[in-house]
């Protein structure tokens, strides 16, 4: 039993592992790589003979020799403890299946073969060998510990399976007494976990029982050495292994204790001896002594209080007590239930321990950690013997004693890890009751009369169920998952508890009935539950067993429906998947059961299933949960469903011939089909018969689509398959080219990762199938084979001899990844937006991971991955603008063979390592990080492999030295230019900043530092001279690096140091030159220095070893301290401070891992200092500047690394609580001081609050810190109650503001908790809260008026966190944490003269009331409020209004988390409805004179509408009585908010139809209102109605609309005018009017619109004059298409003037919008048709370009509007209803010059297509180029648009052109010398200016690879190639650089080695 319970209780452990990972520290996987190789345990001197003599005597006997003999000779000839344990394992494996064998020969007991027997007994000795290692062997070294002690494990599970006992049993007696009398020592780790391990095997037992004495013996003295050993390591580096020492000696206990429980009980009982005895005594006072402290780890006490539990269960057996006196005994010593009874035995050793006394003192956790004990390890019998209770009842120990207890203990504990042990012990005690109940099964039915369990169960099943439930409602959405998880079981055994008793009662017609009721309401309850929580399916799994789907659905017939919607939110569809499983199943089986086909699932899950998938919102999550989890749950329960789903989606497709929705959800059900195997690539596209949705189509069409959803659906269709075996096929290489095409320039960052993943699949996939058919595999794939082979086994059985092979389009891998290569390489040519390169350098890199091995092997085709060409482009990566892109290249080139291909010599050494030194120049983070990546991969390519010295090269020397000093050297050499740097700084700041700065070169030595792992490089570990030469590098760079912060301080400790200028460290009085810029210079380059010293200095400390202190001292060690003390202390520049804290936080980490205690105690000792400074401080810095990030940094370190036994954070929470609370006792007496400090304490917890890493370790200070926050809204000083404002936002966010659900995925529940939630996890807070308001709320009633500001703060903050809460349906009056006693106390504030406070009363009122009383509640609200008839002197109006606030947040709190079911609200709103009709003197302006007041009763009403109920026509006579007699009436203050209110309720009471006439005449009469606000809502509202309930404007209206175009003057109204008149569309004339009557309306409208361009509402106005274009075309139209007037030419010109200005990239995003939608409307017609106007056909060209225009435009939501305005035109053109589908930009822009080519080939579009040849502005980039030396390099306007895309698409169509036009061809023709010579010119220019630019840009490689110059010689290179195709003349006599590296596009464009239009569909 108490084995079974051991695992319970250890299996799942509660503590959370946490990391931390800075770009400093390096990777996990780095990390990984730099632990220790655990040796392997060397084999005995007897084996190596032996093992050779065994196999050869087997060979001798013509045997081969056994198994276990091969693995025997395996076991010592690994190479690590890891492989070892792999052996062992599997000689286990051997020994079981030899013991079955012999087992089924009963006749073989003996060993009947010499060679056998000789074999088993070398194998047992080496085990045993390995099992009583000696401890202080060199393979018992911590860093061998976890893998040695699995390594025990596994030699112990051999010698359990060992066939052979008797000869075990032989082995083992020797080594074990030499174990017993030389190892078995209180100081060795090894014995508990040989114990352990012997004590599993049963030949062994004899040998354990006859040493219990010993081992007692042993156990007690290494728990009184390890309670010692941590009361002296305690709070230094050891007690972290004295805790785990602790922990494991506890467990192991435990398991010994159940396996020798047989051996130790008889051998006890037979002597006569009493040791043994006294031995358990002494481990129990031990224990006693643990148990009493709270300062040992969770699981020690857990242990221990089992422990104890079993030692007085044996000490009790020892005794032969009976059950009945074992109860009465625990009853007295730890209930005081009964009193003492005379003659106990057990008496003896009870007051010997003096337990009674002992338990006393335990604390809280020790005492239920001991209760749990006695519930897991006493007998059941005991737990549910009778007792007397101490009202004189008859009770048990289970129910009446521990659970109660358990209960209470479980309220009070709300620190996390405290509450789940909480949680496990009230599971046990549940479970416990079940098990006592499922005993009495068996028990005759006369004994359960008399059965006391059974008897209190009886009486209180219900209550005990229902407290049971209240924890489960209150845990079961909490932010930790172990508290989920053990709510859950709680749910579940409490549920079997019920069952259990029903079934022992089951002749008890009441009982069944009531547990009938019980599940059903229980079930009614979580259905009820919001269907975003994901505690809701769990809970429904648990009874959905107990009920069935057909009684379910009859429960809610919805249910189906629901569930699947509530599974497009990612977060719920895991959960919830389960649910649907067995949902589906369970119908399935019950149909099964009738008979019925599995067909008929299908009608109950299609549908709902259909619309899921059709309400997915685009872009909402890649991982959709229908597409992940619902999917492949109904595959797997309905297998053969696949079919007949796709042939309903496609029978149910739309009519409207807009198709996303139908192709999403047949592309998630085709990708999910064959994940799951249920369909084969060559089946693929032959899944879907209907024509219209051909797999082909719509794969293809998804790909090119701007939805980024279809397209990442689309491509996992086709990347990813069952089989990762599987050969990729013709169809999907040619759609993975089809989305490279079309998707390579993507700016969302989410898209791009998902693609990669998918990619990745599909290229692994692609090169181990090339692999594979290099290997002289088959061409053919996997499925092929398989029906080639079954189909010559057909043939062969008809006689025929062969069959013809399958047919298959041969894939060439190395062509196609060729083509990828190019393709990726070309699309980060110079210039390329960020949005291409990007993605283009991670692909490349993924491809340089998994095909770079095959550039080793022998293949066909050579494949160009690391071609010589791509370096120079890879390096120009590394100087680009963006940091993703620059550390990608640096990886890529990494990647690439060692030295980098055409790079393999000196001088190219040296051209890498001076552009590295001149970048580091630059007073730029770009440049400076460019250079030190150029200097890492200098080190990586040549100096590590080669040994070139960056010294020798500098120098001109050869660069060859050794590989050691060369990497030292590198160090040196940027040491000396740190030196210059700095001594420049000492005397001339301005030029050090500009020219020579600091930060540059620091960056660099960080780099190098984190690449060169000191720590890890045996060649520096092992060489004295080397850590020598390295230890005084590093001294050195210390002393330098305090010279820099000397520097930088002065600028970054400045009171201003995130201003433009100092105020007097650089003297500006003296010298204004450092003002302005140049103070900023100063001022950027010091930080900058400030933060790259402290991440240096964080790497130094990680990558240096530090114990043995060769490298490092102490000294230097505690100097690295004590310069980021003086930073954090000194510094106001808060990224200085960030920066720095993050390496402070390393150098804390790294110390907290040291075991030496001088470095262990350091944090501790820094931490004390920042405590103090807080508290002597007098410093007034804003947020505490450094001091927050401080102690962070330290608290972080101990909680990483430190997982138990924390020191540092409880006793800083302590001194910061009483610090912030103002209760510090200490000499400090003036009170500003102590206010200084307050605020400085309250800042550094509202850090600690807001770290991640801490907050989980400081949840348990929640309460003190809310109270010290209330307390300190109440303090005289500002700075206080400001510090308490930001606190308190953190602090409520940190419990409540938990995301449970994804918010935006459903409307219904917020994110939080309910009021009995938060004051479970918090209980304390409760009666505090209470006390609280009730005492500020006495105290504002005796202030004075002005001092009530003050007090009321602390009274909003609580309503401010009340209003987080949500409400309940069900609140329990026994609850004590009940919410009844705020509720009146809230309510009191309604009449607060303060209009926020009765505003924040009325929604902190929500949660307090739950549903059932709502109505009650606001019944008696009303009743406050004076009825019709009452003076107006009498009222009071503040509080009618709080009262009538309260009532609306209660209603819409309560509506809008659905726990007001649909029955009873209409019910409830027509009482409360009647009760407000009797107050309508409050909407009477001439009673009531407070519009606020009349708003609210408004609101109120509208709330009550509901369309099926009579309260409509009542509510419309209300407001219309409002609005009628509130016109007539004064100008109040509120009165148009109050109108706008009534005007709201008045339209949605008159939507219906037969309302028509009213809904017209109102809607006429609102729009002349006199408020704007009213006219500016009803126009608003207008747009809504007509379109939702499809009216058509009648004329009246119509004309009213339109005369507010003239008279209208607001703004806002203006604006929603001209936006309703386009998108509804309202004629803007009568087309069967004359042209010129048409004409003089639209110039009227026209006039007015341009009159107001420059008013707010211009971007409205621009859309509105596309539509007048648009309606004057159609006038033409209507009337022959001529213009005569020039009233046409003069709009045509002024709109496409207009939309040209608005589209540019200069102007604000909404005008670009305008522009959008201005085209979108006036180009509504095919401008190319032959009934289009002369004018239309003039317009379009101009139109189009600037289409082409905004499609480059840089914000994504407008290219997206335009390319889905482009996609339609282009669907309309091809008369292709079925695919509604928006392309991307990229390729919308083809589309929108071949409707140019097609349609508008006149000189306009020609014009634009020759743009290119007038070569103008060719050479301006000469002057243009920016002087790197400048701070802040100037951002590109727009980082979409691609000028390079343009060039090409002009030059794709003019060589279409050239081919159709003569002169055109001979235009071209013409213009080739001047291009040459204008290439000639550019190249000449270039070498002149070669040396300038490389200077200005700090580039010393190609200045081609510069934008500036790439892209003239690009666009001539490409028009090269244009004329080429038209004359046949080549240019590659213009391929001569002379002295310049031409840019390999560029030359292989003149060349022809490459497509002019390699950018073409890629964007």
């Amino acid at each position: 039993m108490i084995f079974r319970c051991f695992f319970h209780i250890f299996s799942a452990s509660i503590e959370m592992n946490q990391q931390n990972d800075y770009n400093i520290t390096g990777s996990n996987k780095q990390r990984k790589k730099e632990r220790a190789i655990s040796l392997p345990v060397p084999p005995p001197s007897f084996f190596s003979q032996d093992i050779q003599n065994i196999r050869k005597s087997f060979e001798d006997a013509g045997h081969n020799a056994p198994e276990f003999v091969n693995l025997l000779a395996l076991m010592f000839n690994q190479d690590s403890l890891l492989s070892q344990q792999l052996i062992i394992k599997k000689l286990s494996h051997s020994f079981l299946q030899i013991s079955r064998q012999i087992a089924s020969k009963e006749s073989l007991n003996e060993l009947s073969d010499q060679n056998l027997e000789n074999a088993f007994r070398l194998s047992l000795k080496s085990l045993l060998y390995i099992l009583f290692l000696d401890s202080e062997s060199p393979y018992a070294s911590e860093e061998a510990k976890l893998q040695k002690n699995t390594l025990f494990a596994e030699v112990g599970k051999s010698l359990k399976f060992f066939p052979h006992a008797n000869l075990l049993k032989e082995e083992l007696k020797d080594p074990f007494d030499r174990f017993l009398q030389s190892d078995l020592r209180e100081n060795s780790s090894d014995g508990i976990y040989v114990i352990e391990h012997l004590s599993d095997v049963q030949a062994a037992l004899p040998l354990l029982s006859n040493s219990i004495k010993i081992l007692l013996n042993f156990f007690s003295q290494r728990l009184k050495f390890l309670v010692q050993l941590y009361d002296s390591n305690r709070g230094n580096a050891n007690v972290q292994e004295n805790v785990f020492q602790m922990e494991e000696t506890l467990k192991k206990f435990i398991v010994i204790q159940d396996r020798l429980r047989v051996c130790i009980l008889s051998g006890m009982k037979e002597s006569n001896e009493s040791e043994e005895k006294r031995r358990y005594v002494e481990i129990a006072k031990t224990l006693q002594r643990v148990l009493e402290s709270d300062l040992w780890k969770r699981e020690i006490l857990c242990a221990g209080g089992l422990s104890l539990s079993i030692i007085l269960f044996h000490l009790s057996q020892i005794s032969s007590s009976s059950n009945d006196n074992m109860a009465s005994e625990i009853a007295r010593l730890f209930f005081d239930l009964e009193e003492k009874q005379r003659g106990e035995k057990i008496s003896e050793w009870s007051e010997e321990l003096n337990l009674k006394s002992s338990f006393s003192f335990f604390p809280p956790l020790s005492k239920l950690m001991f209760y749990r004990g006695l519930l897991l390890s006493f007998p059941l019998q005991v737990m549910t013997f009778p007792i007397t209770l101490k009202d004189g009842k008859n009770g048990t120990l289970l129910f009446d004693a521990i659970f109660p207890i358990v209960c209470q203990l479980f309220t009070d504990f709300t620190e996390r890890y405290t509450r789940t042990l909480a949680l496990q012990s009230l599971h046990d005690c549940i479970r416990t009751i079940n098990e006592g109940l499922e005993s009495l099964l068996e028990s005759p039915k006369e004994e359960l009369h008399n059965n006391q369990l059974l008897i209190s169960l009886e009486t209180t099943i219900e209550p005990l169920l229902d407290q049971i439930m209240e924890f489960v409602w209150k845990n079961s959405e909490h932010k930790f998952d172990s508290i989920v998880d053990q709510t859950k079981l709680i749910f579940k055994t409490s549920l079997d508890v019920f069952d259990s008793i029903s079934k022992v009662k089951s002749e008890d017609q009441k009982m069944q009935q009531l547990r009938n009721s019980f599940i059903k309401n229980l079930l009614k309850k979580c259905l009820a539950l919001d269907w975003h929580r994901k505690s809701k399916y769990h809970l429904l799994l648990v009874l959905f067993d107990r009920i069935g789907a057909h009684e379910l659905l009859e429960i809610n017939k919805d249910f189906l429906f629901l569930l699947l919607d509530a599974m497009r939110d990612p977060v719920i569809s895991s959960p919830a998947t389960q649910m649907l499983e067995t949902f589906i199943q369970s119908y399935k089986a019950e149909l099964l059961k009738k008979n019925r086909p599995e067909e008929e699932n299908y009608p109950i899950l299609f549908p709902g299933l259909l619309s899921t998938m059709n309400n997915m919102e685009a872009g909402s999550s890649f991982h959709r949960g229908i597409g992940t989890h619902a999917l492949p749950a109904i595959f797997k329960a309905l297998p053969n469903i696949l079919p007949h789903l796709l042939k309903y989606i496609t029978s149910n497709s739309s009519q409207d011939g807009n198709d996303v929705n139908i192709i999403r959800a047949l592309l998630s059900v085709l990708k999910i089909a064959r994940k799951n195997k249920m369909i084969a690539a060559d089946t693929l596209q032959t899944m879907i018969q209907d024509p219209n949705y051909s797999v082909k189509r719509i794969v293809s069409e998804a790909l090119a689509s701007e939805n980024d959803d279809l397209c990442i659906d689309a491509l996992e269709l086709v990347c990813v398959s069952s089989k990762d075996t599987e050969d990729p096929s013709k169809f999907e290489c040619d759609m993975i080219l089809l989305y490279l095409e079309n998707n390579l320039k993507t700016s969302q960052h989410g898209f791009r990762q998902e693609s990669l993943s998918r990619l990745k699949k599909f290229y692994t996939r692609l090169r181990d199938s090339t692999k594979r058919r290099l290997k002289g595999g088959s061409s053919l794939s996997h499925s092929q084979r398989k029906k080639a082979s079954k189909l010559q086994k057909e043939l062969n059985e008809s006689g025929k001899d062969t069959v013809e092979k399958p047919k298959e389009e041969e894939i060439d891998a190395f062509d196609f990844m060729n083509l990828n290569f190019e393709m990726l390489i070309n699309g980060v040519y110079p210039g390329s937006p960020f949005s291409r390169s990007c993605f283009c350098l991670q692909l490349y890199k993924v491809l340089c991971e998994l095909w770079g091995e095959m550039v080793q092997l022998n293949t066909p085709k050579k494949l160009n991955l690391f071609s010589p060409e791509y370096v120079p482009i890879l390096l120009h990566c590394i100087w680009d603008r963006f940091d993703t892109s620059r550390v990608v290249a640096y990886e890529i080139l990494l990647s690439f063979p060692t030295p980098l291909p055409g790079m393999e010599n000196q001088k190219d050494f040296k051209g890498l390592v001076e552009s590295a030194t001149r970048l580091i120049h630059s007073p730029r983070a770009r440049e400076t990080d460019s250079g030190s990546l150029l200097f890492l991969l200098a080190l990586k390519k040549y100096t590590e492999p080669f040994g070139w010295s960056y010294q020798r090269i500098i120098e001109g020397k050869d660069a060859k030295e050794e590989k050691e000093v060369a990497t030292l050297g590198f160090f040196k050499q940027l040491l000396e230019v740190l030196k210059k740097h700095i001594e420049l700084a000492n005397t001339d700041m301005e030029r050090a900043c500009k020219e020579f700065p600091m930060h540059g070169v620091v960056v660099a030595l960080r780099y190098l530092f984190g690449a060169v792992s000191i720590k890890n490089n045996p060649q520096i570990l092992q060489s004295s001279s080397l850590k020598k030469s390295w230890a005084g590098m590093l001294d050195d760079l210390l002393n330098l690096l305090k010279e820099i912060n000397q520097v930088a301080l002065k600028a970054v400790a400045d009171i201003a140091p995130e201003g433009f200028a100092s105020s007097g460290s650089y003297d500006c009085s003296q010298n204004p030159a450092y003002m302005g810029p140049t103070g900023q210079l100063i001022t950027t380059a010091s930080w900058l220095c400030v933060k790259e010293v402290a991440l240096l200095l964080g790497t130094i400390v990680r990558v240096v070893p530090m114990e043995n202190f060769e490298l490092l001292s102490i000294e230097q060690i505690q100097r690295i301290g004590s310069y980021f003390i003086t930073i954090l202390g000194q510094s106001r520049h808060v990224g200085a401070i960030d920066k720095t804290a993050t390496g402070f936080q390393v150098l804390c980490e790294m110390l907290m891992q040291s075991k030496n205690p001088v470095l262990f105690q350091m944090p501790a000792t820094w931490l004390q200092s920042f405590l103090d400074m807080i508290k002597s401080t007098t410093a007034t810095t804003r947020r505490s500047a450094g001091l927050p990030f401080s102690v962070c940094a330290i608290l972080r370190a101990e909680t990483i690394h430190q997982k138990f036994a924390k020191v540092l954070v409880p006793l800083a929470m302590d001194l910061l609580i009483r610090l912030a609370s103002n209760r510090m006792e200490d000499e400090v007496t003036d009170q500003n001081e102590r206010y200084q400090r307050q605020v400085h304490a309250i800042n550094i917890l509202r850090h600690v609050f807001l770290d991640h890493d801490i907050s989980s370790d400081v949840e348990q200070f929640i309460s003190p810190v809310f109270e010290l926050i209330l307390d300190g809204y109440r303090s005289p000083s500002w700075a206080v109650r400001n510090s308490c404002s930001m606190i308190f936002s953190i602090v409520v966010d940190r419990c409540i503001g938990v995301k449970k659900t994804r918010e935006d995925n459903h409307s219904g529940e917020r994110n939080g908790v309910t009021f009995k939630e938060f004051f479970g996890l918090y209980p304390n807070l409760h009666p505090f809260l209470l006390k609280h308001l009730e005492s500020v709320l006495l105290f504002n009633s005796s202030v004075k008026e002005e001092d009530q500001s003050v007090q009321q703060l602390s009274i909003f903050a609580v309503l401010v966190l009340f209003s987080k809460l949500l409400p309940s349906s069900y609140e329990n009056p026994n609850d004590p944490l009940n919410a009844s006693k705020f509720a009146p106390i809230i309510q009191s504030c309604a009449n607060k003269s303060d209009f926020m406070v009765r505003k924040m009363s009325a929604s902190a009122l929500v949660p307090l009331v739950s549903s059932i009383e709502l109505a009650t509640f606001i019944s008696r609200l009303i009743e406050d409020i004076p009825k019709d008839g009452v003076k107006l002197s009498q009222c009071n109006f503040n509080k009618i209004h709080g009262s009538l606030c309260q009532i609306k947040y209660l209603i819409s709190g309560h509506l809008s988390q659905g726990l007001i079911v649909p029955e009873l609200q209409q019910k409830i709103f027509g009482e409360i409805f009647s009760q407000f009709e009797e107050r309508l003197w409050i909407l009477n302006p001439k009673k009531n004179p407070c519009r606020a007041v009349s708003m609210l009763l408004l609101s109120i009403i509208h709330t009550f509408l509901n369309k099926e109920n009579s309260l409509r026509q009542k509510a419309s006579k209300m407001a219309k009585l409002y609005l009628d007699s509130n016109s007539t009436s004064k100008v109040q203050l509120m009165d148009a908010a109050s109108n706008s209110e009534a005007t709201i309720l008045y339209l949605d009471t008159v939507l219906d139809e037969n309302a028509r006439e009213e809904w017209s005449s109102l809607t006429i009469s609102l729009l002349s209102h006199r408020d704007y606000e009213v006219r500016n809502l009803i126009l608003k509202r207008l747009k809504t109605l007509m379109k939702g309930k499809k009216r058509t404007i009648d004329s009246e209206l119509k004309e009213s609309i339109m005369k507010m175009i003239f008279e209208e003057h607001h703004p806002s109204c203006l604006k929603k005018i001209f936006r309703l008149v386009r998108k509804l569309r309202i004629p803007l004339v009568n087309l069967e009017d004359s042209v010129e009557n048409n004409r003089v309306e639209l110039e009227k409208l026209w006039n007015r619109a341009q009159s107001l361009i420059d008013s707010p509402a211009k971007n409205d106005i621009v859309s509105f004059l596309g539509y007048c274009f648009f309606t004057w075309c159609c006038v033409l139209r209507k009337n022959g298409g001529s213009d005569s007037t020039d009233f046409g030419r003069r709009i045509a010109g002024e709109w496409i003037k207009l939309i040209e200005e608005s589209s540019g990239s200069d102007q604000l995003l909404d005008l670009r919008m305008a522009a959008c939608s201005s085209i979108s409307s006036g180009l509504s017609n095919d401008s190319s048709s032959s009934e289009a106007s002369s004018l239309e056909k003039e317009i379009a060209v101009r139109v189009w370009i600037t289409v082409l225009v905004l499609l480059e435009d840089e914000e994504e939501n407008l290219r997206e509007k335009v390319s889905k305005f482009v996609s339609r035109k282009y669907y309309q053109s091809h008369n292709d209803r079925r695919l509604h589908l928006s392309f991307r930009a990229g390729k919308a822009k083809q589309i929108v010059m071949e409707i140019l080519f097609k349609n508008h080939l006149d000189s306009v579009f020609q014009d634009y297509l020759l743009s290119d040849l007038q070569m103008q502005e060719q050479f301006s980039a000469f002057g243009a180029v920016e002087d790197t030396r400048k701070l802040f390099e100037k951002e590109e306007d727009n980082n979409y648009a691609e000028e390079a895309v343009m060039i090409q698409l002009r030059t794709l169509y003019l060589t279409k052109l050239a081919k159709t036009s003569p002169s055109i061809r001979s235009l071209i023709e013409s213009k080739r010398s001047q291009l040459e010579s204008t290439f000639n010119e550019l190249m000449k220019r270039l070498r002149e200016s070669k040396e300038k630019i490389m200077s200005t840009l700090f580039w010393s490689q190609s200045v081609m690879h510069a934008p500036e110059f790439f892209l003239p010689l690009y666009r001539i290179a490409t028009l090269l190639v244009l004329c080429g195709e038209v004359d046949g003349k080549s240019s590659n006599h213009l391929l001569n650089g002379e002295g310049l590296e031409i840019h390999p596009i560029i030359q292989n464009l003149l060349e022809g080695k490459q497509s002019p239009f390699f950018l073409m569909n890629q964007n």
